[in-house]
């Protein structure tokens, strides 16, 4: 299990930037949240799509992608982001209602590429939103009852599960943690902490968990450039060079351009290197990160046998 402390307003300098569950940006009701991750929740219906399309099929809906971009450089300023025009932030992650058990489908775009799987701490702040009362996560999930109980879950993820906890105080909620589990035998629903699990049926691609040694955290973080011309590369690679929390940065083959190993001491940390550095550096058009779970076989030594 991996505990995701105290990371609301990480970038945006709180839970909720615009102080609302819910506001109406260019006609469409959105929740703008930041739980670890800048992200806003919108309904897939508001878009006329039912929110299970192939990541293909919507990139390639120019009208959704033009709606849906507008809306993210109108609210960018809203969560205290200021210009997102070039920034990979906020996310703009589209749901739908479960069709397989859990609560919600995500479908989202990072910032005009819609991915294969939804980021950790993407996940963690639309779990959050699925608690807060009145959102556009909530109305879809229905995870918020009148009577302030989480309702009844017992479908198990084959990847893994996002149980987020959250303290209400009176009217607002106060985010405490978010853990994630692999296996989870139980749930619990005691008043006044509510527990809510989401199941996200968008495939949860990025292994998730802390090095057990006191390194921190460890991660693996893959690179996609906007544009691969020479001055472009010549500007990441410049940028790595200056990033102390860069151990090894590969170019690569495939899909994505580079994959940096990257230690930090701890999620925020690593929040303030994804979202400060990586993405605020310009020129990145994606990121992928997977934290490591466990090092079976650390580096020892070159193969010299194999030039025998």
């Amino acid at each position: 299990m991996i505990n995701f402390e105290d990371v609301a307003g990480s970038s945006c300098g709180a839970l909720l930037p615009t102080g609302n569950a819910v506001d109406t940006v260019l006609s469409v009701d959105v929740t703008c949240i930041d739980n670890g991750m800048p992200v806003v929740c919108l309904a897939a219906a508001d878009f006329g799509i039912t929110g299970y399309e192939s990541p293909a099929e919507l990139e390639a809906n120019e009208e959704l992608k033009t709606r849906v971009e507008a809306i993210r450089l109108a609210v960018g300023p809203l969560m205290n982001l200021g210009d997102v025009t070039n920034k990979t932030v906020p996310k703009m992650s589209l749901l739908a209602p479960a069709r397989d058990g859990g609560l919600v489908a995500t479908r989202t775009f990072i910032p005009h590429r819609v991915h294969e799987s939804i980021g950790v701490l993407g996940a963690v702040s639309v779990a959050t939103a699925c608690m807060i009362e009145g959102s556009v996560a909530a109305r879809i999930a229905g995870a918020v009852r009148a009577d302030g109980r989480s309702l009844p879950l017992t479908q198990a993820a084959v990847n893994g599960e996002l149980v987020h906890q959250a303290q209400q105080n009176g009217p607002s909620l106060n985010s405490t943690r978010t853990p994630l589990w692999f296996t989870l035998d139980h749930r619990r629903s005691d008043a006044p902490v509510r527990e809510i699990l989401l199941r996200l049926e968008h495939s949860y691609a990025s292994q998730t968990a802390v090095s057990s040694l006191r390194l921190g955290l460890q991660a693996f973080v893959r690179v996609q450039l906007e544009k691969h011309d020479q001055a472009a590369i010549g500007h990441f690679v410049d940028s790595v060079q200056g990033w102390d929390e860069v151990v090894a940065c590969h170019a690569l083959t495939g899909d994505m351009d580079y994959l940096l190993h990257v230690y930090v001491r701890d999620l925020e940390h690593f929040s303030h290197f994804l979202l400060d550095r990586l993405l605020n550096a310009g020129g990145v058009a994606d990121a992928n990160s997977s934290f490591v779970l466990r090092t079976v076989k650390g580096f020892q030594a070159l193969p010299l046998s194999q030039l025998e």
